[in-house]
């Protein structure tokens, strides 16, 4: 899974945001589970990319 994304402390890492601050997004306990649900979908797509959210043309 991708190192911004910590389901396990229920934290997303925002990097490069406006004013090139980094900033935390908290994760509610009951999303965890979708989300570790999620990523195993996507790494049957997009196997061994480490990429959480993909976005068009491989970008992250």
């Amino acid at each position: 899974m991708q190192g911004d994304v910590d389901l396990d402390e229920g934290i997303i890492s925002i990097r490069q945001t406006k004013g090139e601050q980094q900033r935390y997004v908290a994760i509610h306990p009951t999303i965890a589970p979708i989300l570790r649900q999620y990523d195993v979908k996507v790494e049957g797509i997009i196997s061994g990319a480490g990429i959480f959210l993909p976005i068009a043309e491989g970008r992250t």
